[in-house]
């Protein structure tokens, strides 16, 4: 505001001044409150070079200022932003607001992301340290955007029974909670080393104790996919969120108002999009039409504490046991062969001493007496 103080005139100025009165009651975000000043203040030195006053610009007039703006979507915000700055001084510009109303938005073509496959997501948190794991893993599985992410407090993540809910407070859009059940694991060991537990301090920080930045977090991706071979264009932090909108909307699992819930989004514009990026349902068609059938998924049990997987995991969520049966068969046959190597060379003790086997049983009487002891 400064800034505008010095470069209008002091009408001008004051019709800003308004548009700030104007944004705060409406309760927008400092973001938002930010791109409209500072659009609306662009705008206004234009207005102050044609040397004419708000009600005696003309259409053209406008349409002119916006056709130097070549982006299409950097257009729609400025058009946003005159519109709100015309309503905010409607009694004072009643003229100008009605110019306003016809004022029209750009069109613009909706252009669908190129995305990574979740193998390259998956790989992408196995090699990072943490607490970036963690982060990554709020950006995928929980869907959550960048800053919703960088800025949770440990108090937001609460334990459940098959993972983690998180409660997402602080967001452009819409409070909300999510669930991290598939990477729960990951999350858990941050959890387990995080400096102080208290519920109001920050999530994630940096080796500083500081929240970690925004760009910090993108830069770290950056030079991570670099040196694991990945695509860092594809893996960048807000198309991890669009990856698992993609794949939960590809599950037909989720109604429309289940998705908009899980993301915050208050229309249906999105699900759109992601309508558009699917061809699941063609591809099932084709498939019929070859009578080739899907392979159904495998459901996994935890040969720990017995839980039912019905996803692809390496970790259980609940306990955090490996799930690689192959590995578990192999860890199960060396500790038979250990128990067996053992037998022996008892076996083989007792035989050169046979006074060791009554030690051996003596010890053990023992021990049971002073269990039943206690």
């Amino acid at each position: 505001m400064e800034r505008a103080e010095k470069e209008l005139s002091s009408e001008l100025y004051e019709d800003l001044v308004r548009l700030y009165r104007h944004c705060v009651v409406r309760g927008l975000s400092p973001d938002t409150l930010y791109t409209y000043l500072n659009r609306s203040l662009l705008f206004l030195n234009y207005v102050q070079k044609l040397g004419k006053s708000l009600d005696d610009l003309e259409l053209d007039d406008v349409e002119e200022y916006l056709s130097s703006i070549s982006n299409p979507l950097s257009r729609k915000v400025y058009v946003r932003a005159i519109r709100c700055f015309a309503k905010a001084n409607i009694k004072e510009h009643p003229v100008f607001y009605r110019l306003s109303r016809q004022i029209k938005y750009p069109k613009e073509k909706v252009k669908l992301p190129e995305l990574p496959s979740s193998m390259d997501v998956n790989r992408l948190i196995q090699c990072a340290r943490q607490p970036y794991k963690s982060i990554i893993v709020m950006l995928y599985e929980g869907g959550l955007r960048r800053c919703e992410a960088l800025s949770l407090k440990y108090g937001d993540v609460e334990d459940w029974d098959i993972g983690y809910r998180v409660r997402v407070k602080y967001s452009k859009s819409l409070p909300r909670t999510v669930f991290v059940i598939r990477y729960a694991y990951v999350l858990r060991e941050w959890l387990q080393q995080h400096r102080s537990k208290e519920r109001e301090d920050w999530l994630f920080y940096n080796t500083f104790g500081e929240p970690i930045r925004p760009s910090a977090l993108t830069m770290y991706i950056h030079r991570l996919c670099k040196r694991i071979g990945l695509n860092p264009k594809l893996l960048l932090p807000h198309n991890l969120r669009h990856l698992r909108a993609t794949e939960m909307y590809k599950e037909r699992k989720f109604t429309e108002l289940l998705l908009m819930k899980y993301f915050g989004w208050k229309t249906r514009k999105m699900i759109d999009v992601y309508a558009k990026i699917t061809v699941d349902d063609l591809e099932e068609t084709v498939r019929e039409l070859y009578g080739i059938k899907k392979e159904e998924r495998k459901t996994l049990f935890c040969p720990k504490c017995g839980l039912r997987i019905e996803f692809s995991a390496q970790y259980c969520p609940r306990c955090g046991t490996k799930l690689d049966t192959e590995e578990l068969r192999e860890k199960a046959l060396r500790e038979e062969e250990r128990f067996i190597k053992l037998l022996r060379l008892l076996e083989k003790k007792i035989r050169d001493n046979p006074e060791l086997l009554s030690k051996i049983l003596d010890l053990v009487k023992a021990d049971l007496n002073s269990q039943q002891s206690t």
